[in-house]
C-alpha cells in the first residue's frame, strides 16, 4: 500500500476556480467570492477510488448545492466538484479520494469582512462639520495591507482620492480635515484581492448631510386672480426630495391642480423646490403650504402662510374714507341748517318788541 500512494501522490492534481479565475494547481489556498462559481478539480489514475471529503466528512451525492462529475481518459480519472453559489460553508480543505493525503483549501470570501466604523448605521456617516470626519475600513481573513479610496457624487462616477493638506490616506483609514458640505459623497474602500479571488473585495460608505428647509418670508398676501410663486430653500447631500401640502394634504388636490399648478428646480437647481400657482383663487387658495424634504439622513420641513385677498380689497379703504366725509358732511350741514332756523325766529320777535312810542303818550310827559 505504501508503496501505491507513493505512486498516486505525484500523480494528484487539484485546481480550484471562481468565476473569471485562473487554475491553481498543488496545494495552498484559493479564494472564492460568496455567490460566485466554486470549481474543484481532480485527476487521478483509473484504478483509484473517487470519493470527495470536505473537512474530513464526505461531501453529499449530487443535490442542491455540490454537483460531482467524473470521467476517465488516457488512464486517469477527472472529476469535477462545483457549487454553482458558494457560500461561507462552503471554505475548508477539500479531497476527491482517499488513497492519498492530499488536500486543497478553499476559502470563500465575503464582503461583510469588510467591517468599518459606520456599520451599526448601516453605512451611514452624517456630517456635521464640527469634527474631523473619519472613514475606517478593516478586513479579515485576507491582507488589507493595500486599500485604495475612491469617492463619487450624484451623476458622476467615482474617482480616488488623493491625499493632500486636508485629506490624510492611512490604508484602512480616511480621514479629512475641517470636513465640508462639498466633502458629502459615497466613499469606497477597495481590497487588492483581484491576483487571489479575481475580484477586489469592497465596501462603500455614505457620507450625507442633514436636510434644511426653509422660506424667505413666513407668510405671503396675494390678490385674486394674481399667480402665486414660492421658491423652498433646500439644504443637504444627497439631494432631497421634494413634496408639497396645503393645510397637511396633497397640494395636487387643489382645485383645477393639473392646469393651474406647477412646480419646477429653484435658485440652486433642486427639482419640485418651486411652487407656482396661476390665477389664485379666494379663498379656496388660501392656507398653509409646506415644503416637505427627505434625503437618506433625515426629513424636514417649512411652512408658509398664504392670504388671497379680494382683488377689490384696496378699493375698499378709500370707500370708506368717501363714505366718512359725506356722512359727515351731511351731519354738518343737517345741524347748520336746524340751528339757523330758530335765530331766525328770535330775530323776528326782537323787532316786535322795539316798537316806537306814540305821540300822545310824549305830550302827556310834558
Amino acid at each position: 500500500m505504501q508503496l501505491i500512494t507513493s505512486i498516486l501522490f505525484p500523480l494528484l492534481l487539484v485546481t480550484c476556480n471562481g468565476a473569471d479565475v485562473a487554475d491553481y494547481a498543488g496545494s495552498g489556498p484559493a479564494f472564492v467570492l460568496e455567490g460566485e462559481r466554486l470549481f474543484v478539480a481532480c485527476r487521478v489514475v483509473a484504478f483509484s477510488q473517487i470519493k470527495w471529503h470536505l473537512n474530513g466528512r464526505p461531501v453529499p451525492p449530487d443535490g442542491a448545492e455540490f454537483a460531482v462529475s467524473t470521467v476517465e481518459a488516457d488512464g486517469y480519472l477527472q472529476s469535477n466538484l462545483t457549487v454553482a453559489r458558494a457560500r461561507h460553508e462552503h471554505s475548508g480543505r477539500y479531497r476527491c479520494t482517499s488513497f492519498v493525503d492530499n488536500w486543497y483549501t478553499v476559502q470563500v470570501l465575503s464582503a461583510d469582512m469588510i467591517k468599518t466604523n459606520a456599520d451599526d448605521t448601516n453605512g451611514l456617516v452624517v456630517l456635521d462639520g464640527k469634527d474631523d470626519l473619519m472613514l475606517e475600513c478593516n478586513a479579515t481573513q485576507v491582507d488589507g495591507g493595500n486599500v485604495s479610496w475612491f469617492k463619487s457624487t450624484e451623476g458622476a462616477p467615482r474617482q480616488p482620492i488623493k491625499a493632500d493638506k486636508r485629506i490624510v490616506v492611512e490604508q484602512g483609514k480616511l480621514t479629512i480635515k475641517g470636513p465640508r458640505e462639498e466633502d458629502a459623497g459615497n466613499y469606497t474602500c477597495v481590497f487588492a484581492t483581484r491576483a487571489i479571488s479575481g475580484q477586489d473585495l469592497e465596501e462603500t460608505l455614505h457620507v450625507v448631510t442633514n436636510v434644511t428647509v426653509r422660506h424667505v418670508a413666513k407668510s405671503i398676501n396675494k390678490q385674486e386672480d394674481e399667480d402665486l410663486s414660492i421658491k423652498c430653500r433646500v439644504f443637504g447631500k444627497p439631494t432631497p426630495t421634494i413634496t408639497w401640502t396645503k393645510n397637511g394634504e396633497d397640494v395636487f388636490k387643489i382645485s383645477n391642480s393639473s392646469t393651474r399648478l406647477s412646480l419646477g428646480a429653484n435658485d440652486d437647481g433642486v427639482p419640485e423646490a418651486k411652487l407656482v400657482l396661476k390665477g389664485l383663487i379666494r379663498p379656496d387658495d388660501s392656507g398653509d403650504y409646506c415644503c416637505h424634504a427627505e434625503n437618506i439622513a433625515n426629513a424636514a420641513h417649512d411652512c408658509i402662510l398664504v392670504r388671497v385677498k379680494d382683488k377689490y380689497a384696496a378699493l375698499w379703504p378709500f370707500i370708506g374714507i368717501v363714505a366718512e366725509v359725506v356722512l359727515l358732511t351731511a351731519i354738518i350741514y343737517i345741524y347748520e341748517k336746524k340751528k339757523s332756523k330758530p335765530d331766525m325766529d328770535d330775530s323776528d320777535t326782537d323787532h316786535g318788541n322795539d316798537r316806537p312810542e306814540s305821540k300822545g303818550d310824549v305830550r302827556q310827559r310834558k
